[in-house]
């Protein structure tokens, strides 16, 4: 009992941490509403499902595009994140401190936050939203492997010690492989060549609707009359 109330009482303060924002937010709740709005009239992007979290993972951890040793990178990541999982589930000889539940929660909150709004309203969940979280989330995984290292078996501490070497070798690697692969596609020259053989009546249509706002812009900014839309998920022009 002791417990659920300790617990009940960091979970209550910790929701004190978000009392100001939700505040700050209802006293702009008009604006938010209009532009909901205008998001909920036309959106392409696709609905959001619990794979993302998966994928947001690989993407921290692995980085966006392909490359050697990729997959061993993101092996040595899970295998340190479930001695992380095992220890805060099993592990009684390390005492878990109160503050580590308000950590956690104020670590996953956005992160479940911008997942329900995608996945039940508008589908704009993005990495981006969530990179407050991921510092949080690593310090606290730190802090569980040293912890690990401390109070485990004999052998145990050896083979987190050797996987978290592995881990930061290899996420250098990935790290100088990753900056000197080209990745950004030359869309500026793409439009150029585009708009110099568009005649009147015809409109563009990228084929990643990711490029659709940047390719918009080039557009604008020769000059050009020509239309731009985005291709949704179905084969629909929007």
């Amino acid at each position: 009992m002791a417990f659920i109330k300790r617990e009940r009482k960091t979970i209550r303060e910790s929701l004190l941490l978000f009392f100001i924002p939700v505040v700050s937010i209802l006293l702009w709740g008009g604006f938010v509403l209009d532009q909901w709005r205008r998001v909920t009239e036309s959106y392409w992007i696709n609905p959001t499902t619990s794979d993302i979290f998966l994928q947001v993972f690989e993407k921290f951890f692995g980085g966006t595009i392909n490359y050697e040793g990729k997959d061993f990178l993101l092996t040595i990541v899970f295998i340190l994140t479930g001695f992380v999982i095992a220890l805060w589930i099993t592990n009684e000889k390390t005492e878990k401190p109160e503050e580590t539940t308000v950590f956690l929660f104020t670590s996953f909150t956005p992160i479940v936050i911008s997942y329900l709004i995608s996945s039940l309203w508008v589908p704009n969940f993005h990495e981006r939203y969530i990179i407050a979280s991921v510092p949080l989330l690593i310090l606290f995984s730190a802090v569980s492997l040293y912890q690990l290292v401390q109070h485990g078996s004999k052998k145990l501490p050896y083979i987190v010690i050797s996987l978290v070497l592995i881990y930061i070798v290899s996420s250098v690697q990935a790290a100088e492989k990753i900056v000197r692969t080209t990745t950004k596609p030359p869309i500026n020259y793409a439009v150029g060549e585009i708009l110099k053989k568009a005649q009147v009546g015809d409109i563009i249509v990228p084929k990643e609707y990711l490029n659709f706002l940047e390719i918009k812009y080039y557009v604008k900014r020769a000059n050009s009359q020509i239309p731009v839309y985005a291709l949704s998920s179905s084969g629909e022009i929007v």
